[in-house]
């Protein structure tokens, strides 16, 4: 293994080296659920009018045309595949999210693609599903404090794609490094005009991520890239972090950020999970629902990071823009959108994203009732995040040379997106709910979590796929590790 601060090289000999039988068990428990969440949130995402004028360009892409458009149907190149797939599941903003990082948009349709096109079977997806994610999941938690957040961070894609694509092709550490130095050569950076709005936004994953493919078909042919990209004192790092934390990048096959795994029950940014929690919370306790005309206020309390989001997404946030894009990306991260649409509603799914349901003048009525605040009580719950893991990591020891991820158990960290919903009624009544592990997200049991995305699965696919398929898909899937062919697997995710 290459010096610890050799960080490229480090990756590199990891990708070239892991087995799945180095894998845990209760991990490839973790990436079998991804598989199934992204998917459910592809078909969901399929619908929308980005996604099908994303199918109109790829379907077009020939060029060893054998990889299939999931859940279109049809084959196209394996450029198009990773392109198409990855936007129609980060479309609705379904998709899930690790430590740091959202690898699963990229990391299922890249270990897909790969293994349908060199005919691999359900151990080799998974692995190289597994090496996407712990290999972006550290490239991101090195420059998280830094300028960008969250799906922002597109350049974590530029790592996987290099990391699957170099697995699949069978290259060694050398050729490896090579391909991470071409991916990241000339790194992504999120402009958010194009984020928070039109169609550009499902570009995010897949487009880096053919990027890195690229690196590793170059170096495959003996073309070479920096071998210290990641770590040099003006390499990517450096480059791309305010506060680098290079010493993010450790402690490779015995702590595994897809422990971290938090899969999405709604079709929103994962600070709205919370609030989201809150609302049906209130909802259940009135059957009857609460006619949105008698709520005075509604006040969502969140952390810094859900205030700041918020704030982010207002100026992009409003009928006519929506209109203008022929989209409704934006609202996946406006609280007061959200709130209003399901108090109204009852539901917050895919429907709620429908240009037709954003065109209700009800819903923006009731959104300007709904204030957001940053509460400070809703900032200490989400350092619980931090004070899970122990030892608890100080700035100076991520900064420094000392911190190494081994020395932690990811598998038992918690992800406290907290949020407090306050209703506040005409008539002076206050309905109030409070959420701090959002459901789906890790610290959550592992059982709801699997139920809730088996839920998700059917609810969102079987109006794509159908009830047969749906039903021999999740059969497919929970022995995924046993399968020596996906040929079956693939025909049931195809509409």
């Amino acid at each position: 293994m290459s010096k610890r601060d050799d960080k490229t090289r480090y990756l590199a000999e990891w990708i070239s080296r892991v087995r799945f039988e180095d894998i845990p068990d209760r991990v490839i428990r973790k990436a079998r659920l991804q598989f199934l969440s992204i998917w459910a949130s592809a078909c969901a995402g399929s619908r929308t009018p980005g996604v099908q004028a994303l199918l109109k360009t790829v379907a077009g892409w020939n060029e060893g045309a054998d990889c299939s458009l999931l859940p279109a149907g049809g084959k196209t190149s394996l450029r198009g595949a990773i392109l198409y797939n990855s936007g129609a599941a980060i479309a609705l903003d379904y998709d899930d999210y690790l430590l740091a990082a959202h690898t699963g948009v990229s990391a299922v349709p890249l270990a897909l693609a790969f293994s349908e096109k060199l005919k691999l079977g359900g151990r080799d997806l998974l692995l190289l599903q597994v090496i996407v994610n712990e290999v972006a999941g550290r490239i991101g938690a090195s420059v998280a404090l830094g300028p960008q957040n969250g799906q922002a961070w597109s350049f974590v894609h530029l790592g996987g794609g290099a990391a699957a694509a170099s697995r699949a092709f069978g290259l060694n550490p050398e050729e490896t490094a090579n391909a991470l130095g071409a991916a990241f050569y000339q790194s992504t950076f999120t402009i958010w005009p194009g984020f928070m709005g039109p169609h550009t936004k499902l570009l995010t994953a897949g487009l880096p991520a053919t990027i890195g493919v690229l690196g590793a078909e170059l170096a495959r042919s003996g073309f070479t890239g920096s071998p210290e990209i990641l770590e040099h004192p003006i390499g990517f790092i450096n480059c791309f972090a305010d506060i680098p934390t290079p010493a993010m990048i450790s402690g490779l096959g015995k702590a595994w950020v897809t422990d971290t795994l938090c899969c999405k029950v709604y079709p929103a940014c994962a600070y709205v999970d919370p609030v989201a929690d809150c609302v049906e919370q209130i909802l259940k306790q009135h059957p009857g629902g609460i006619k949105p005309e008698q709520v005075e206020e509604v006040v969502v309390s969140g952390g810094i990071t859900s205030f700041l989001m918020d704030e982010l997404s207002s100026p992009f946030t409003s009928p006519e823009k929506i209109e203008r894009n022929q989209a409704t990306i934006v609202l996946n991260f406006n609280l007061p959108y959200n709130v209003a649409a399901l108090l109204i509603d009852g539901e917050l799914t895919p429907r709620q994203l429908t240009l037709e349901r954003a065109r209700d003048p009800k819903i923006w009525e009731l959104a300007k009732r709904v204030r957001t605040v940053n509460d400070p009580r809703v900032a200490r719950a989400q350092l619980n995040s931090l004070l899970s893991l122990e030892p608890l990591p100080d700035l100076k020891t991520l900064t420094g040379g000392n911190f190494d991820l081994a020395d932690f158990h990811l598998e038992k960290l918690e992800v406290h997106f907290s949020g407090r919903v306050e209703i506040r009624m005409q008539n002076g009544k206050v309905y109030a709910a409070t959420q701090d592990i959002p459901y789906g997200a890790a610290g959550r049991p592992i059982e709801e979590t699997e139920k809730l995305i088996r839920e998700k699965f059917i609810r969102e696919g079987t109006p794509v796929l159908g009830e047969a398929r749906v039903s021999r898909a999740l059969e497919l899937v929970s022995n995924l590790d046993q399968l020596s062919d996906l040929s079956e697997l693939i025909s049931n995710l195809i509409q």
